[in-house]
């Protein structure tokens, strides 16, 4: 008595010899009709290809197989198959141990395609990631950047990959704001706020600088587990000169209508250029 499904086949018949209990509750066939069945019968695939897969198995050449066996109701099962040739009565039998994987085979089949649809939406996320006009970025828990959309590193001038290999996001903050920049993230990982608004400079790889408006909020799995921060940045550098042009033009303006002097205005005009571009050089 053996729970596992046992067959002695001849292999010059390719015909069943022998079979144990477990084999006649799992084919469905009395041992009357098993014993001396066609193993084509049994095996769907086709006689030739089967006859070469058990004179394989004959000569030693190969042992593991995986087949399609159908039972007597016409049910279809995968199997696995161990064969060994064995010596019986001066004569070379093939002893068969089967066992049913169909379960296995469906579970591996359905997390093949879960695989599948994953890659699919994966590719579709980053189709959207990169078609994106603002940066988007995921941070790990120890501040790390560990993903980035196209527009990031075109934006800070540095590849993906570069970005992705564990850069800290504090380091593409401006010297001047870093320290700050690290605690709003600190806090922010540490659930001491919700979010994080704010404009601030930030440094390119090539050195240069340029305003960008940063928010952040903590993402999590879908168990509710933080894994850390997606944020996104984008970049105001034009809009925050032109709203120091407004500023500045808006002060000449009040200048002119409180009949300030001549010089004093033309010196405001020179004096404030001036430092719109010196700042805009220092960026």
């Amino acid at each position: 008595e053996n729970s596992s499904v046992m067959l002695l086949i001849d292999p010059e018949t390719e015909r069943v010899c022998q079979a144990n209990k477990a084999a006649l509750d799992y084919y469905g066939y009395p041992l009357e009709q098993l014993i001396g069945i066609s193993m084509n019968v049994i095996n769907t695939l086709s006689p030739d290809k089967g006859k070469q897969e058990r004179q394989q198995a004959l000569k030693n050449q190969q042992n593991y197989f995986t087949f399609k066996h159908q039972l007597s109701n016409g049910a279809l099962r995968d199997v696995e198959v161990y064969i060994t040739p064995v010596h019986f009565s001066q004569k070379t039998l093939l002893f068969a141990i089967v066992h049913d994987i169909t379960a296995r085979k469906k579970a591996e089949e359905q997390l093949l395609q879960v695989n599948h649809d994953l890659t699919k939406h994966e590719l579709l996320f980053k189709q959207i990631l990169d078609t994106s006009s603002v940066a988007i970025f995921l941070v790990n828990l120890q501040g790390e950047i560990i993903q980035a959309n196209q527009c990031m590193a075109e934006m800070f001038l540095y590849s993906l990959e570069e970005l992705s290999h564990k850069k800290e996001y504090v380091e593409l903050i401006h010297p001047s704001e870093q320290e700050v920049g690290r605690q709003k993230m600190l806090a922010l990982l540490n659930s001491k706020i919700p979010s994080v608004d704010v404009e601030r400079i930030y440094c390119r790889a090539d050195g240069t600088s340029f305003w960008g408006r940063f928010t952040g909020k903590r993402f999590y799995d879908d168990e509710g587990t933080e894994l850390g921060l997606v944020g996104v940045i984008a970049d105001i550098d034009e809009r925050k000169y032109a709203q120091q042009c407004e500023q500045h033009h808006a002060k000449i303006l009040q200048m002119t209508t409180l009949k300030s002097p001549l010089q004093t205005i033309f010196q405001s005009m020179i004096e404030g250029s001036q430092t719109i571009h010196r700042e805009r050089i220092a960026l």
